[in-house]
């Protein structure tokens, strides 16, 4: 949608060269809200003024000093018309200066306008201005999508969804999605898992406190610019060793702006998904999932409305959308009660701001943001036989995530070269589940097909209850965050310093559950799980687990950082920048005690801008950083609140109407993870020593304009991996025997929980304190001490070739981007794609030593090949053709089996050892995916009829239809015994969506 005025074929063609002219690398400060102006004035400048004004009301006076520089900081994004003055009076102009979020724009003034001894100061000298094809100013690496783009491009209308625009970005593909209502799949940047980005609107810290998986979005018309940042930025920031995603709202300007759009996305003109068979096994070539009919429909309202209050100093502007999804699903074969649910998604959002220019001086923004998803539902018997739905089972449970924010943001120009800012806001997220039909007498169960069926008539029994948790109503999230940040300039440097606190915090997150699930050992004298002291079940082999999870319990973080940063413009043509960022991190439990802190996280940042020829043409750039990240709070809670969950094993004799075992006999019981109900020691869940992830970057690039019309660029980057936060599993009680043994105790001398998680950092030689008869107690614990054979590793390297053709004369534009990487090591991140495991930051890697044998390889978010492509063609002023590619090699294929040739299970992890089949399967030793290849295009027709207001647009996503794999089932065996195959092994669990229609109407005026 529009937020513009249209006058006709020659500004259509200065809109569209809005469009295509992204900035291609560099950032003056990542997540910023604004930009700046620079640029030199030639022959004397002494007495010479640069005066900034924008249709924003904004106005700056700039002197010029008298190396003929200038520079205008922290403008809000928008429109300017920039003026040079000699004695009083204006004497060349450059209009429709354009400015980029984080971007510095470079405005000369050169010719008889700004030359010595010009008298004519009547004739005023007027240049419409284009964006300079490099930004030389900026040592980082970023893409910038504004507005115009994201009405022009065909894109799926979330964060998540733009952000893959930029090179080197790596979707999840639906095996890891935004917790956020109206989220997308979560993007891998540079390697890093999806949980390790930071998400921004106007300057605010918006990602989820929880688990960082999404952020609060906007409503789609809103977004000014939405800035990518995949490495490189300012001291300013931190708190991600991922990806930065951006955005900065629209604001109101002393034009008034309104329209409407409407979306919709018919069930009709979308293709069947593919069906999804069993690979291998007993059940090799059979239906696991029928999804001929799992088709959806969308449809969406927005609106919106901007103007002036009071021309020049108060402005609004108020966006408002409706989003509605309904569709179907059919779950798979093996459902203990096979179903189709017909569901309904509905996402209202609204952004509202108010811009108040106090003075020229003092700028006051105030903004609020809503954005929540409703789901809901109805779940009816399916037929594998007839592939026909039947009678209602039960309701959905009722979902509502998402939630609201509110920021105040104060901008003062105190004097010509200082200028501070200041920034605080809260969030305010849910994340509940209600559940409608859920039966307290009836049991959740799983893997019904492995029930006894001489007990059931030679057909496994199931039951409609499709609730096996109970959350808290209260349950959610919340964030504060707080900046003030101060620049000064002084001759050549620019000095940036300031303050960025926040603290995320949970409420109420955990639930309650009870779960039966059905397993056989074919050796019915082998032990279920020696690790955990379950034995063997006998008899038949058959048996049933119960596992009961109880607690709901809030944790949070307090994060504070200082940093200091100096923008030094050394020669004329030669940019360093140096920068030192503090971060201190805390966590607390659900009791407010604090459990651990890491204080003191330096990171140096360092770059340069070199301008080779002076013009603008040849810039060669580089950056050198470190990045720290905060114990994730789902850390915090795993590992640090007191919540049961405990198994207990059972043979049985007979399973009733309802799928619930009877004839119960217990053969084991055990508390997983030492989760007993009560809260751990805070002096003992922790290392002592423990220190915060962080990772290290090196970037080095350079970026030519061949032709005013083409610009070419060549990046490489280096990502190395230093440290990471996870737990360790002492099931085999190591700790507890080096306490022994340094301190000659008994084993009724320890008062510490046996079999209990500590969170730690692999690789290094980790201080805990153990609870005794005689007090704490303080055991080092190297890395060999728990058995591991190395530390942590995750290195990614990249090397980014591109071309790009700004529209500016012609009426085309787009850019075609080239990414060569790898990456590889044994620790994916805050996620496992590998294992499909979102516990994030207490993840299965490192609980033992024996799930990190083998685990050296290439990484699940590994994509070795990818090309990217997008564009717009202007036929005519009234028609418009618009694309985006995306060509990628596949992520690797990977196997999990038991452990060793005689494939046991040491510490009880079942199948997910890096052995396969008694052969060592170390990741990407099997190979890759299959590429993919999606294509997405756009027309729009504009009638001349009505001014180009209206717009009707089609566009057709994934136009080749192709639904190859994303992510497979990687378990080679049953988890419960080596010799029982899984019957889901490398069936498909992800595929790409199927190709789909979206049509729109909108009006702008």
């Amino acid at each position: 949608m529009l937020a513009i005025k249209h006058r006709g074929h020659e500004l259509s063609r200065n809109i569209l060269a809005c469009v295509l002219g992204l900035a291609l690398s560099g950032t003056v400060f990542a997540q910023a809200t604004t930009g700046s102006i620079f640029g030199t004035v030639g022959g004397d400048a002494a007495g010479s003024t640069v005066v900034v004004q924008g249709d924003n009301g904004v106005s700056r006076r700039i002197p010029v000093g008298a190396d003929g520089r200038y520079q205008a900081g922290a403008l809000p994004v928008g429109n300017y018309k920039v003026m040079l003055e000699r004695q009083g009076a204006v004497v060349a102009t450059h209009d429709q200066v354009s400015l980029r979020v984080s971007s510095g724009t470079q405005v000369d003034f050169a010719g008889a306008a700004a030359a010595v001894g010009t008298t004519n100061l009547q004739g005023v000298q007027v240049t419409a201005s284009a964006l300079p094809p490099i930004d030389v100013s900026s040592v980082d690496s970023r893409t910038v999508i504004t507005a115009q783009q994201l009405d022009a491009l065909p894109l799926a209308r979330t964060a998540e969804d733009i952000a893959l625009l930029a090179p080197g970005t790596v979707t999840s593909g639906s095996n890891f999605t935004s917790r956020i209502g109206g989220g997308g799949d979560l993007v891998s940047f540079g390697g890093a898992s999806g949980a390790e980005n930071a998400y921004y609107i106007n300057g605010f810290n918006t990602t989820d406190p929880y688990k960082g998986q999404g952020a609060l979005q906007l409503p789609y018309g809103s977004i000014d610019q939405q800035e990518v940042l995949t490495g490189g930025y300012s001291s300013m920031y931190g708190r991600s060793d991922g990806g930065v995603i951006s955005q900065v709202g629209k604001s109101g300007t002393n034009d008034w702006h309104y329209g409407a759009q409407v979306q919709w996305t018919p069930r009709s003109l979308m293709s069947s998904p593919d069906d999804i068979v069993y690979a291998r096994n007993r059940y090799a070539g059979k239906l696991y999932q029928y999804r001929q009919d799992d088709k959806s429909w969308r449809t969406t309202y927005s609106a919106y409305v901007g103007g002036p209050l009071i021309k020049d100093r108060l402005y609004f502007f108020v966006a408002a959308e409706a989003d509605k999804e309904q569709g179907s699903n059919t779950a798979t074969s093996d459902a203990s009660s096979p179903s189709r649910s017909n569901y309904t998604y509905t996402t209202p959002k609204w952004y509202a701001k108010l811009n108040w220019n106090i003075t020229d001086n003092h700028l006051l923004e105030l903004t609020g943001i809503q954005s929540e998803q409703h789901g809901s539902g109805s779940n009816y018997a399916f037929d594998y036989d007839t592939h026909r739905a039947g009678a209602f089972q039960s309701y959905s449970d009722r979902t509502k995530t998402g939630g609201d924010a509110y920021i105040i943001k104060y901008t003062g120009y105190l004097t010509d070269n200082i200028t501070l800012s200041a920034m605080y806001g809260k969030m305010r997220l849910h994340d509940y589940s209600a559940p409608v039909s859920y039966d307290p007498n009836l049991p959740y169960l799983q893997n019904i097909q492995d029930q006894n069926l001489a007990l059931t008539g030679g057909r496994p029994i199931g039951n409609s209850q499709s609730t096996f948790s109970v959350p808290a109503s209260t349950q959610g999230s919340q964030n504060t965050n707080l900046r003030i940040d101060l620049e000064w300039r002084l001759g050549d440097h620019k000095l940036n310093l300031g303050i960025d606190d926040q603290t995320p915090r949970t409420i109420d997150q955990g639930s309650n559950s009870l779960t039966w699930t059905y397993a056989h050992n074919n050796d019915a004298t082998a032990p279920v799980d020696p690790a955990n002291g379950i034995g063997a079940p006998g008899g038949n082999g058959y048996y049933v687990m119960k596992e009961v999870v109880t607690g709901a319990a809030g944790v949070k973080t307090v994060e504070h950082a200082q940093y200091l940063e100096d923008t030094w413009q050394v020669t004329d043509r030669f940019l360093l920048n140096v920068g030192l960022r503090n971060d201190a991190f805390a966590n607390y439990n659900n009791s407010g005690q604090k459990f651990t802190s890491q204080n003191r996280n330096w990171s140096p940042r360092l770059g340069f801008s070199w301008d080779v020829y002076g013009d603008a043409s040849l810039k060669v750039y580089g950056n050198a950083g470190r990045y720290y990240l905060a114990i994730n709070n789902n850390t915090a809670y795993d590992g640090a609140t007191g919540y049961a969950w405990n198994r207990t094993y059972y043979t049985y004799t007979g399973i009733d109407a309802n799928g619930m075992p009877t004839g119960l006999t217990p053969f084991g019981y055990y508390d997983v993870n030492g989760h007993t109900g009560q809260a751990p020691d805070p002096r003992t869940v922790a290392s002592k020593n423990l220190g915060a992830e962080y990772q290290d970057e090196f970037i080095l690039g350079a970026t030519k304009a061949i032709t005013p019309e083409w610009i070419t660029g060549v990046k490489g980057t280096f990502r190395v991996l230093r440290q990471i936060s996870d737990d360790v599993c002492d099931s085999s009680n190591l700790l507890i025997a080096k306490t022994k043994a340094m301190y000659n105790l008994t084993d009724d001398q320890i008062t510490a929980n046996r079999g209990a998680c500590y969170i730690f950092n692999p690789g290094k030689t980790n201080n805990f304190d153990v609870l005794t008869t005689q007090g704490y107690l303080r055991v080092p614990m190297s890395n060999g001490d728990w058995g591991f054979a190395q530390g942590p590793k995750r290195k990614y390297y990249a090397l980014e070739m591109f071309l790009e053709h700004p529209l500016g004369k012609d009426d085309w534009g787009g850019r075609l981007s080239y990414v060569y990487s790898r990456s590889y090591g044994n620790s994916e991140g805050l996620l496992q794609v590998s294992r499909g495991n979102d516990s994030v930051g207490v993840t299965q890697d490192w609980d033992n030593a024996y799930v990190m044998d083998r685990a050296n390889g290439v990484l699940g978010n590994n994509r070795t090949h990818q090309v990217k492509a997008y564009g717009t063609y202007r036929i005519s002023p009234e028609w418009m053709v618009s694309g985006v590619a995306n060509l990628a090699s596949g992520g690797p294929h990977n196997c999990l089996g038991f452990y060793g040739t005689d494939q046991s299970q040491p510490d009880g992890y079942g199948s997910y050892y890096h052995w396969c089949n008694g052969k060592p399967s170390v990741p990407g030793s099997m190979g890759d995916l299959p590429w993919t290849y999606r294509i997405d295009l756009n027309v729009t027709y504009r009638p001349a009829f009505a001014d180009h207001k209206l717009a009707f647009n089609l566009s057709v996503f994934n136009v080749l239809n192709q639904q190859r794999p994303l992510v497979l089932y990687t378990r080679y065996n049953n988890t419960a015994t080596p010799d029982k195959l899984n019957d889901l092994y490398d069936t498909v669990k992800v595929m790409e969506s199927p190709r789909y229609v979206r049509f729109g109407v909108s009006y702008d005026f």
